[in-house]
C-alpha cells in the first residue's frame, strides 16, 4: 500500500495544487479585465479561449507526451502556462490575453493528460478505480 501511495502521492499533489492556482488565476483575470474597464464581450471571450484551447490539447497532445515522456512533458506543459501566465501579468491586452488564454489551455489539457497516464501506469488494474476516485476528489 505503501508503494502504491508514493507513486501517486506526487502527481495528486500536482494536481491539486494546479487547481487552486488555476481557479484563482482565473478569477483574478476576470477581476483584472473588469478594473481595466475591459466589455464583457472580450472577458468571455478570453474565457471561452481557455476552453477551446483545452478542447485542442486532449486532442493534440498525446503525440507529444508518447515522444518525449510523462516527465519532460510535465514540466514542459507546466513551464509554458506558468511564463504565459506571468505574460499575462506584464501586458495588458485584451487581443494578447486571449492568445495567452488558449495556450495555457493548450497546456492544462496536456498537464490533466500527463497526471492522469501517469496515475494509470503507476497503478494495477485492481487498484485502478480506487485511484481515479482519488484523482476526481483533488481535482474536485
Amino acid at each position: 500500500m505503501t508503494q502504491l501511495l508514493n507513486k501517486i502521492l506526487a502527481p495528486l499533489a500536482s494536481l491539486f495544487i494546479l487547481m487552486l492556482g488555476n481557479g484563482l488565476f482565473t478569477t483574478l483575470l476576470t477581476v483584472r479585465m473588469q478594473l481595466e474597464h475591459v466589455s464583457a464581450w472580450y472577458i468571455g471571450i478570453m474565457q471561452g479561449a481557455y476552453y477551446a484551447g483545452m478542447v485542442l490539447g486532449s486532442f493534440l497532445c498525446e503525440k507529444f507526451i508518447m515522444r518525449v515522456g510523462h516527465i519532460r512533458a510535465f514540466a514542459a506543459f507546466a513551464s509554458v502556462a506558468t511564463a504565459l501566465s506571468i505574460m499575462q501579468g506584464m501586458f495588458i491586452n485584451p487581443i494578447l490575453w486571449i492568445a495567452l488564454r488558449l495556450v495555457i489551455g493548450y497546456c492544462v489539457a496536456g498537464l490533466y493528460i500527463v497526471i492522469e497516464s501517469w496515475l494509470l501506469a503507476g497503478t494495477t488494474v485492481k487498484v485502478r478505480g480506487k485511484v481515479l476516485a482519488i484523482y476526481m476528489m483533488a481535482l474536485y
